[in-house]
């Protein structure tokens, strides 16, 4: 709770009060309303020699909000908090709304102001933008605002992004912090202010840049932040390992400018204004955003949510670590953020992050929501009502209720993508929990009546679809948009039929038709990617795909690392294919791909270059086209593999081989395996090696194999029964014939056993 500043007579600064006291000296007539905001009472009567504590002054700056607390140095007490927020985006929209209307008018040739650049005078040394000068000046009214309010003695302002000096320095206190996950941190921002967002060779902007070493590792440069910069990809290309003397060696300006400022230390922006935020030039201390979240714990005030992305030393599978209001992990959060990159890429990930923690700030700080219990795995009626309360109070919009019965958000501040991204973010969060069992609904923020009348139309579209699956499916309900089984079963005359490809000799077949093709400069490319589709059991797009360098990382033998659909190119699994195929890859490397590669290279010349390092072989696709681009699936599917199949007389997908593949290994596993648990084992081993999110895709086989052992087990259940009927009747005929026995009256309804069938029967324990 934050207190209220109290001024004396002469309007100097004393000790801040809590609430209650303000009011009994406003009710007695002791004090009077000086401020409304922040709340401040000047006294009536004066007071002989006051005594104040020192109070400190911390700041939290931020790109948005900048956090603001009063501590008193001498108990740790918190007198006052408050977030400032600034207008810098306003501030860019403004200008580029001016630059617009300008150039607009020159381009409509109209009256307009003549754009003058030349002969100008250039900014001055420390020249900031104006919506950075905006941050700065926004900070320096509050301390100085503050300071004649409160009685302050120092001040305390956190480095938000890096403190690179103390990370190379072992003076600062905490092992973790020296070698932790921190360490690194933000590296790439650090060079991006440092080297001004531009190519360090050839000052090109607006482009994309990559981490370039100025002493190249492979001439015993090492990764420290001093021998690090920025440069586009043909520059770094085209430096490769060369000595920067040798590769400026025309350019000695430039030589001179990156030698000069590759040691300069950074303390750009921030650091460079101390002076203009300590405006009563009193003690200023920095310190580092983790021990600034140590200083909190223990204490009243606590930071929002916040979020830290995965260090590349570290190995766990989590790309985004999500901490609550009290730094500790939020669990349902840090999931979300790694099956969220499923579906979407990994900046609009960090997009839906920015949006949605503050909300989850909200339930924990608000104090209305505290007192009715709100929490994100709420009911839906609470969810919609705590994300209604947080759209009006912190996102100062306006919800009202449509005539048609939803609720209807109107801006008033910010933009619209502010709302549609929180929205999209919190839909997708609660899509994620519903699938892990997380959360009972899939979209809270929907309406129960709303989600029934979906369900009608749901099934009044789909009323003329198809008949249903069967059971042996194993799908219970059908995906209208992505149904699991739709790529192994078939409809068939209005019949569900099982794909299951388990002809031994289809890939023979393919290979055999396309050797009837005319296609002689490219015959050993085609058969290779042919002959990696049915081993491998990998889509088209991901052979087609592959690079040198990953079949490099395997060593060259018989495995490749490869991209999974919706990986976003990310390297996350691995192919394998046989001896044969190597021998079959190195030969179309050396001979056809050859001819059609831009440098004319073999495989030992890359080999060699890499070594070097001087190309990197992730950028050397493994199949060329004829005209020297990548091979792509569309033109393989239509050149090579329709053509083949049309030739070998029969009618195949390109995406069948994957079946066929699977099928093959389902039935070894299943003939070979000598107990349940190794067939248990195997086939969770195909599951992984395939990548599949579920068992559920294997179900389909193995209802398949369930279904043809239990026939075969049948038949050969029936055979040995009929065998052993056979040698029964046999033995009976080779027996001498017996007299006819009486049929007593208590037997009636005994046939005579003088038939051989029924004798067997009654033998095996049958009663008439």
């Amino acid at each position: 709770m934050s207190k209220v500043f109290v001024l004396d007579t002469y309007e100097k600064p004393l000790d801040p009060v809590h609430p209650g006291r303000a009011r009994i000296l406003l009710t007695q007539g002791k004090a009077s309303v000086f401020r409304s905001f922040p709340f401040t009472l000047i006294l009536n009567t004066e007071v002989k020699e006051p005594v104040v504590q020192p109070l400190r002054i911390k700041l939290d700056p931020g790109s948005r909000t900048t956090g603001v607390a009063i501590v008193n140095d001498a108990s740790g007490d918190v007198v006052f908090a408050a977030e400032l927020t600034h207008r810098g985006h306003k501030i860019k929209e403004s200008l580029q709304s001016r630059r617009a209307i300008r150039r607009g008018r020159r381009a409509r040739k109209t009256r307009y102001r003549q754009p003058r650049w030349h002969n100008r005078r250039t900014k001055k040394q420390g020249w900031l933008a104006p919506s950075l000068e905006s941050r700065i000046a926004n900070v320096v009214t509050w301390v100085h605002r503050l300071s004649w309010y409160c009685p302050v003695s120092a001040i305390s302002m956190e480095l938000v992004r890096f403190d690179m000096q103390v990370m190379e320095h072992a003076e600062i206190a905490g092992v973790e912090y020296q070698q932790g996950a921190l360490q690194g941190y933000e590296v790439r921002q650090y060079l991006l202010e440092k080297w001004n967002r531009q190519c360090a060779y050839c000052s090109k902007k607006d482009i994309p840049l990559e981490i370039e070493h100025i002493v190249p590792r492979a001439n015993g440069g090492s990764d420290r932040i001093s021998n690090l910069t920025l440069a586009c990809k043909p520059c770094n290309k085209a430096k490769g390992t060369q000595d920067i003397a040798v590769f400026l060696k025309k350019k000695p300006d430039v030589l001179k400018r990156i030698q000069a400022q590759q040691k300069a230390p950074l303390n750009c922006k921030r650091l460079r204004n101390i002076d203009r935020i300590n405006v009563a030039q009193k003690p200023f201390q920095l310190h580092t955003s983790s021990l600034y979240r140590c200083s909190l714990k223990g204490s009243s005030v606590t930071k929002a949510y916040w979020f830290a992305s995965r260090p590349e030393e570290v190995e766990h599978q989590h790309p985004f670590l999500i901490f609550d209001c009290q730094d500790q992990l939020h669990l349902p959060l840090t999931i979300f953020g790694k099956e969220a990159l499923v579906r979407v890429s990994k900046k609009t990930v960090q997009g839906y992050l920015y949006a949605i923690l503050p909300f989850f700030g909200y339930l924990e700080t608000d104090v209305w929501q505290v007192r009715a219990g709100r929490q994100w795995d709420n009911p839906p009626h609470q969810i919609r009502q705590a994300v209604e309360d947080y759209l009006v109070q912190s996102l100062e919009c306006k919800v009202q209720t449509h005539r048609h019965g939803f609720q209807l958000v109107s801006i008033t501040s910010g933009t619209h993508s502010t709302i549609r991204i929180f929205l999209s973010g919190l839909k997708l969060f609660y899509q994620e929990m519903h699938q892990r069992g997380y959360y009972s609904f899939s979209n809270p923020l929907v309406d129960a009546m709303t989600t029934t009348v979906a369900a009608i139309e749901a099934r009044l579209a789909h009323e003329n679809d198809p008949p249903r699956m069967p059971e042996i499916s194993g799908v219970v309900d059908a995906r209208p948009k992505n149904r699991l089984s739709d790529s192994y079963f078939k409809l068939t005359h209005e019949d569900w039929v099982p794909q299951i490809i388990d002809d031994p000799l289809l890939p023979n077949l393919i290979i055999e038709g396309g050797k009837k093709l005319s296609l002689k400069s490219r015959r050993l490319r085609d058969e290779c990617v042919t002959w990696m589709l049915f081993e491998s059991g990998a889509r088209v797009s991901e052979v087609t795909g592959l690079m040198l360098g990953d079949w490099v990382a395997r060593g060259m033998l018989r495995e490749a690392n490869s991209f999974n659909k919706g990986s976003y190119g990310r390297r996350t699994k691995f192919l394998s294919f046989s001896h044969e195929t190597v021998k079959l890859l190195k030969r179309y490397f050396d001979s056809e791909r050859r001819r059609v590669d831009p440098n004319n290279y073999t495989l030992d010349d890359y080999l060699l270059l890499a070594k070097t390092k001087q190309i990197d072989l992730q950028t050397i696709p493994l199949f060329l086209s004829a005209q020297r681009t990548p091979l792509t699936p569309k033109e393989y599917r239509e050149h090579y593999w329709n053509p083949a199949c049309q030739a070998a007389g029969i009618e195949a997908d390109v995406h069948q081989s994957r079946h066929w593949h699977v099928t093959c290994e389902v039935r070894d596993i299943y003939e070979t395996s000598k107990s349940k648990e190794e067939v248990h084992r195997r086939l969770h081993g195909l599951v992984e090696y395939m990548k599949w999110k579920s068992k559920e895709t294997l179900e389909v086989y193995e209802h398949y194999f369930d279904k043809q052992l239990h026939d075969e087990t049948l038949e050969h259940l029936h055979t040995r029964m009929h065998e052993a009927v056979q040698d029964r009747l046999e033995e009976r005929q080779q027996r001498p014939p017996q007299a006819k026995k009486v049929q007593s009256v208590g037997q009636v309804g005994r046939v005579s056993l003088d038939e051989p069938d029924l004798e067997f029967l009654y033998s095996l324990g049958g009663e008439g």
